[in-house]
């Protein structure tokens, strides 16, 4: 008999003298059986979630996304024409309009992106630099400089204290810059 079949049904089958012992394993065993079933089902219930808002968000973004970088495409019924003639299973291709905005309130807010790319922090990066920064930071302010929101990731490296703090004086000076602009831009109106 094989030592783990021995130790085990040692302390299952137990002795008259021994029988709080039994019990003991049986709850023991009963307990563990019971944590690894309910883990099976937090498991299976968020792996389906999981899949329900994968396909949510991904339902709401196309196979293929032709963008033209720094501007718009100002004969996009070409664009669509070329598109659909490449391949019998493109069954549509539609034009979006997609810009960045900001609602503003009495105390204005302003968001700036600032990254780390070549080694160098940047402020507000175009696609390409957001594409390419190891360290990207997403900075949301109020006028009275308080944070609303503080996103930043090392995407391809990690970063330092001092690369921190160097993100944040460049974001903080984009977004004062920002928030005059507003100001400017409200006055006029």
């Amino acid at each position: 008999m094989a030592y783990e079949w021995f130790v085990s049904l040692r302390y299952l089958r137990a002795k008259r003298k021994q029988t709080f012992i039994s019990v003991i394993s049986f709850i023991s065993i009963a307990g563990v059986t019971l944590g690894v079933a309910d883990l099976i089902v937090v498991m299976a219930v968020m792996t389906g979630f999981h899949d329900g808002v994968r396909k949510q968000i991904l339902g709401n973004i196309p196979h293929v996304l032709i963008q033209k970088e720094g501007g718009d495409i100002s004969h996009y019924q070409e664009v669509v024409k070329k598109a659909l003639a490449v391949s019998p299973y493109i069954r549509t291709a539609t034009p979006y309009v997609a810009k960045e905005a900001m609602l503003l309130s009495h105390r204005n807010v302003a968001a700036v992106s600032v990254g780390v790319v070549n080694e160098r922090g940047l402020v507000d990066l175009c696609y390409t630099e957001d594409v390419a920064a190891a360290v990207d930071m997403n900075l949301v302010m109020n006028a009275r400089g308080e944070f609303i929101e503080l996103q930043g990731t090392g995407e391809e490296a990690t970063f330092t204290d001092a690369q921190l703090l160097e993100l944040l004086t460049l974001g903080k000076a984009g977004i004062k810059e920002l928030l005059a602009a507003q100001q400017t831009a409200i006055a006029a109106a």
